[in-house]
Parts: C-alpha cells; sequence; structure tokens
C-alpha cells in the first residue's frame, strides 16, 4: 500500500512542481519588472484571497472527502456546493462593508479581490470533488493549466505602475480554468434538502476550525508584515516564502493522496505510519539542504540585487521545510481520524502563540521576528502531533 501511496503522491507532487514551476519563473520575472513595493501589493492580494477561500470552505472539502470514503452518496456534492456559494455572499457583503466602514484595501483591490473569491469557490468545489475520487492528478493539471494563463500577464507588465493587470489577468485565468475544470454534470439539484445540509454543516465545523486556524498560522505573518512594515518589506519576505510554499508540495501531494485512505477504518498501521514519518524527513533533508546552499542564486541572482535580504531568510526556512515534511503524515492521521476535535484546542493554541509571537517580533526585529516564530510554532505542532498521533 505504501508503495502505491508514495508511487501516487510522487505522480501528483511532479504535476505540482510542473505547475509550480511555471508559478516560479512568473513571479520571479514579476518581483524583477515591479520591485519589492509593488511586488508586495500583488503577494498581499493573493494572500488575502488565499486567507478568505479557506475560511469560506468551512471545512467542507476535508469534510466530503471523509464522507465520500465511508460512502459514496451523491447528495453530498450539492450540499457542498450550496454551502460554498452560500459562505461566498456572506464574505462578499461582509468585505464590502468592511471596506466602506475601514478601507481595508486600497480601491483598485476590492473588485478583483471578490471575483477572484467567487472563482475560487468554484475551483474549492472541484477540488474535493477530484481528491474524493482518487483523481489528484487533476489538480495538478489544474495548476498547470492556471500558471501558462498567467504568463500572458507579462505581455501588459512593463513597469512598476503596470502592476494592477495583473488583476485583470489573474481572474481571467480563473475563469477559463473553471470553465473547464468544474465538475458541470455532477451536479444534481434534486438531490439537495435543506434539513439534511445544515446537518452536514454541523458535522463539517471541526475541519472548518482546523482550516481557519491552519490559514491565519500560515498567513498571519505576511498579513502583520504589510501592516506594520509596509508592501517593500511584505515583497522581500514574500520573495522568500514563495519557494517555502513550492517545496511544500511534497506533504501537500502526500497530504492529498492520503487523507482518504487513512479516513477509511483501519487505513493506515502504526508501522506503516513509522515508515512514512522516516521516509518523509529524509526527503525533507534533502531539499532542505539544497535550499540552504542555492538562497543567493535563487534570490539575488534570480530576482535581483534588490531582493538580497531575502537569501538568509530563505535559509532559515530551509528547517521549517524539514519540519513541514516531518509532520505531513502525522497531520492527516490526525485530521482524518475520529480524534479530530481533540486536535482543534491544540491548534488553536499554537495560533494564538503564533500571532502574539508576530505581532511582538517584528516590530522589534523586523522580518525575522517573523521567521524566529516560524520556526517555535513549527516545532510546538510536530510535538503537539506526536502527542496525539501516539493515542490513536
Amino acid at each position: 500500500m505504501l508503495k502505491t501511496l508514495f508511487k501516487k503522491s510522487l505522480l501528483y507532487f511532479m504535476t505540482l512542481v510542473g505547475g509550480k514551476l511555471l508559478t516560479a519563473v512568473f513571479f520571479i520575472a514579476l518581483a524583477r519588472i515591479l520591485q519589492p513595493e509593488k511586488f508586495g501589493v500583488i503577494t498581499y492580494f493573493i494572500t488575502v484571497v488565499q486567507v478568505i477561500s479557506v475560511i469560506a470552505d468551512l471545512g467542507m472539502k476535508q469534510w466530503y472527502q471523509k464522507k465520500m470514503a465511508q460512502k459514496n452518496q451523491p447528495l453530498l456534492l450539492s450540499q457542498f456546493f450550496t454551502w460554498r456559494l452560500f459562505a461566498f455572499d456572506i464574505i462578499c457583503v461582509l468585505l464590502i462593508i468592511g471596506q466602506l466602514i475601514w478601507h481595508f484595501f486600497a480601491p483598485e483591490l476590492l473588485t478583483p479581490l471578490i471575483i477572484a473569491l467567487f472563482l475560487e469557490s468554484f475551483i474549492s468545489i472541484a477540488d474535493g470533488y477530484y481528491l474524493a475520487r482518487g483523481k489528484s492528478l487533476a489538480l495538478g493539471f489544474k495548476l498547470i493549466a492556471r500558471n501558462v494563463l498567467l504568463f500572458a500577464g507579462l505581455l501588459f507588465i512593463r513597469a512598476p505602475q503596470d502592476y494592477q493587470f495583473f488583476f485583470t489577468v489573474y481572474n481571467a485565468a480563473l475563469f477559463l480554468v473553471v470553465l473547464v475544470y468544474f465538475p458541470w454534470r455532477a451536479l444534481n439539484w434534486q438531490w439537495f434538502k435543506v434539513g439534511r445540509a445544515q446537518t452536514s454543516l454541523r458535522s463539517a465545523l471541526p475541519y472548518a476550525a482546523i482550516d481557519d486556524l491552519g490559514i491565519i498560522y500560515s498567513k498571519a505573518d505576511s498579513l502583520i508584515i504589510e501592516n506594520l512594515l509596509g508592501a517593500a518589506s511584505l515583497g522581500i519576505y514574500g520573495a522568500a516564502y514563495r519557494y517555502l510554499d513550492a517545496f511544500n508540495l511534497v506533504p501537500q501531494a502526500l497530504f492529498h493522496n492520503l487523507f482518504p485512505i487513512a479516513a477509511r477504518p483501519g487505513g493506515i498501521s502504526r508501522s506503516q505510519l513509522k515508515k512514512m514519518v522516516a521516509i518523509m524527513t529524509g526527503l525533507g533533508i534533502c531539499v532542505a539542504a539544497g535550499i540552504f546552499f542555492l538562497s543567493d542564486f535563487l534570490t539575488t541572482f534570480l530576482m535581483g540585487a534588490s531582493y538580497a535580504p531575502a537569501a538568509p531568510i530563505l535559509r532559515y526556512f530551509s528547517l521549517v521545510i524539514i519540519l513541514f515534511f516531518f509532520n505531513a503524515p502525522l497531520n492527516t492521521i490526525i485530521q482524518s481520524s475520529n480524534k479530530v476535535k481533540n486536535y482543534v484546542p491544540c491548534l488553536a493554541a499554537v495560533v494564538a502563540v503564533n500571532v502574539a509571537l508576530n505581532f511582538y517580533l517584528v516590530p522589534q526585529i523586523g522580518i525575522m521576528g517573523a521567521v524566529y516564530t516560524m520556526i517555535i510554532c513549527e516545532s510546538s505542532l510536530v510535538i503537539i502531533n506526536l502527542v496525539l498521533a501516539r493515542k490513536l
């Protein structure tokens, strides 16, 4: 089983690598054109889209996978679809009200943001649909298609003042992907019943809590840096973080392929889990070593001299990558188990520490405050997951 799982995860990883390689080339070119300040605006926009999209998922993506692993139920997709678009409607209203009262975003960001969130709703539903059916490769090909389309933006972005063209190209790429990627024929509205949907939402709440806490944990640093240090600092931090995000694809691939298997009764044994942890840790050390020694090349050489401060950040991130790889099998086993509710308070405590440390350290020592916070909190998560996994 492990051989099949890793083979499938490797194929999925290769498609993700293809997509992320295109992303890296695109954003390297974009970073060189826009320079740190405007690149920071783009990084902030993408971060906000990612954070709000995860919150709007309401945990339904993991819930849908777990339920489908137990029994194929056609009704579930219609429930997922309805609640996901309902969540978008609520968030859209809140964003407009918040912008009118508190001016959260620059005026030119609000409309592209709402469009992106609407399109991401459909992509999220489609992701859950394909993952529940073991078709993870579809997610990789989706990423490749979107990033190929993004390259059209470079035709319009020739100087820092052209940065607003990115939003139009980004949403156009999402729209074209949704047209082809979304499983339109799988929806059947005669299956939908409001009472059952309400029950579904309640049972999905633990996953919603984990998703929301997880996205806050991973993106709070970027939001805090932008608001406390400015867009230029976020541009530097985002340049290094792009590589951390890209090399996190292997743990992500394992999570997506392992979750439906682990959700089944007796899906993963203790010995299999130990082997997965050992293999992932070894891979993580190899990847981290490469990033450590190539940090100057990946930042200063590829992106330009203005991104030289990102090199030491990337070297610290190499340690975080080892923790990511080690943690991936443990995290999947815990989230797919019936003990998932026990994980929520632990994750909430780590997230609270993460946000508090970022607010304290970033004003004191700058970007490195966010880096130290990530290392401390990711180490804490490893310890927590080791304890919880032993109890399963």
